[in-house]
This record gives structure tokens, C-alpha cells and sequence, in this order.
């Protein structure tokens, strides 16, 4: 990866919805977004895109993760989230902003967090780049109270 890798731990939520498409040129009049647009029968048109919703336990930014096992993880789900239509989102610090594409355009990578763990123990046996070392210690934390479902999301910036 060529930029700087967050990683966030969080689980699934139960939220899964149906994006819409939006109409640009007719803005709310509060500025909060736009109305949807419409078909002829006056249903929203949908983008496509599936929506699913997973709340962030923990983040740390990673810097710079080239030539790691954590970097060909991450390349590994990305290829292959590629070609689905299925969009993760946490939401911003604000508690408002859906955050599903990072500055780059590409989505939220979802790791299982058992292969995320594993690839941090690896790069920490071959570097001691402190970044991996404190990451592994937030994985190590988590892991002692995890239920199943918790997954490690990443994206650039």
C-alpha cells in the first residue's frame, strides 16, 4: 500500500440497507443532502450498492505497512470485495458521516480477525517497526473479550 493504513476493529452490526441514488441538483434546504431521485412510478432508484453497517470498537492508524504480511492480507480481500456490490461503513467521529471509501475510492477491507492477528505476529517476529508491536498489543487486548463476529476493517488515507 502506497499511503498510510488505518485499522479498525469492530463487529458486524444488524443494519444492512439498499443505497439510493441521489438527485445533485435538488439539495435539502438545510444542506444535510439530497433528495433521492425517482422512476416513473415514483419508487427511489437504487444504486446497486448494498450497505452494512459494523460499529467500531478501536482504530490506530499503521502509517506506512509496505512489504508486510499485513499489506498482502489486506491486498488479498480487497481483490477479492472488489467485484461485489457489498459496501461496509463505520461511521465518522462525528456520528453522522457514513465512512465506507477512503481517500482513494476503494472500500473498507474486511479481515477476518483471527488472519489480521496472525499476520501482525509476523511482522512484529520480523520487524520492530512500533506500529505492528502496538497493534498487536490492541488485537491482544480485544481478543481476550471478543465474541465471534468481531472482524479488523482497514483503509487508506
Amino acid at each position: 500500500m502506497g499511503y498510510e493504513t488505518h485499522l479498525v476493529v469492530g463487529r458486524p452490526g444488524l443494519h444492512v440497507e439498499t443505497e439510493y441514488k441521489e438527485d445533485k441538483s435538488k439539495p435539502y434546504d438545510d444542506g444535510s443532502g439530497y433528495e433521492y431521485l425517482k422512476d416513473e412510478k415514483g419508487e427511489r432508484v437504487p444504486t446497486g450498492r448494498e450497505l452494512h453497517y459494523y460499529e467500531s470498537y478501536c482504530e490506530m492508524n499503521l502509517h506506512k505497512i509496505y512489504g508486510s504480511q499485513l499489506e498482502a492480507l489486506i491486498k488479498k480481500y480487497r481483490d477479492q470485495q472488489k467485484s461485489n456490490n457489498t459496501y461496509p461503513y463505520i461511521f465518522g467521529v462525528d456520528g453522522n458521516f457514513r465512512f465506507m471509501e477512503d481517500n482513494y475510492g476503494d472500500k473498507l477491507t474486511v479481515v477476518p480477525f483471527d488472519e489480521a492477528q496472525a499476520a501482525l505476529v509476523k511482522d512484529v517476529q520480523r520487524s520492530d517497526y512500533r506500529r505492528f508491536t502496538w497493534a498487536k498489543g490492541m488485537l491482544e487486548g480485544v481478543n481476550h473479550q471478543r465474541s465471534e463476529d468481531v472482524v479488523c476493517l482497514f483503509y487508506g488515507s
